[in-house]
């Protein structure tokens, strides 16, 4: 038995603060506050580690990298995992998977000054719900739920990249942008069918 709307919208809502608390908790992880993907922040870093030895200076770049792919990943999996309990547990009315993802982008972007992210959030939160209704995922079909719990952070990812390089340029190259949007879509599809198997588990 699935619960109605009235009885619904309180546990999303519940839902995506707590995601919104967790982020917060990991806001120097949090992708759409890294300044590691820009242009303009990898070329500074760049020049204030010139003074250092190619080695060293090649380490710490790389290190930057790294946490900038940590970020993206870990924000990936920060908003997946509430798209894939939720999908697993309820029948979500239109706008459900709008609020999950819209409330906790929105809130990490007010103290990461970086409202212009904000638009990754409000689009990644529509397709969820479009993609959620074209599918016709449910906690009874798998491989549809595993399609959009990959399909979402593929288009967090990619939306996130397409703000940052119209903003200040992109400064990752191909391999690196592309690679983080597969990761992500891989992370989901994992975090998906972990949730589908612990359900299995408890039932």
């Amino acid at each position: 038995m699935f619960p109605g709307r009235g009885e619904l919208w309180p546990g999303l809502l519940s839902l995506a603060l707590g995601t919104s608390i967790a982020a917060l908790a990991l806001s120097s992880h949090w992708m759409l506050n890294s300044g590691s993907t820009s242009r303009s922040g990898l070329e500074r870093l760049g020049s204030e580690l010139e003074p250092l030895a190619t080695g060293l200076r090649e380490s710490l770049y790389g290190t930057v990298i790294e946490h900038g792919l940590a970020g993206v990943l870990l924000t990936s999996a920060l908003l997946t995992v509430p798209l894939v309990w939720s999908v697993n547990r309820w029948k979500l009315p239109f706008g459900s998977l709008f609020i999950l993802f819209t409330v906790p982008v929105l809130f990490m972007c007010i103290p990461g000054q970086s409202a212009y992210m904000a638009p990754a959030g409000i689009v990644t939160g529509l397709a969820a719900d479009l993609l959620y209704g074209f599918l016709g995922a449910s906690h009874r079909n798998n491989w549809k739920k595993h399609v959009l719990a990959a399909l979402v952070p593929l288009l967090l990812t990619g939306a996130f990249l397409v703000l940052e390089h119209l903003r200040d340029g992109l400064g990752w190259p191909p391999a690196l942008w592309s690679g983080a949007m597969v990761l992500s879509a891989l992370q989901g599809i994992v975090l998906s069918h972990l949730v589908a198997m612990n359900k299995e588990d408890s039932a």
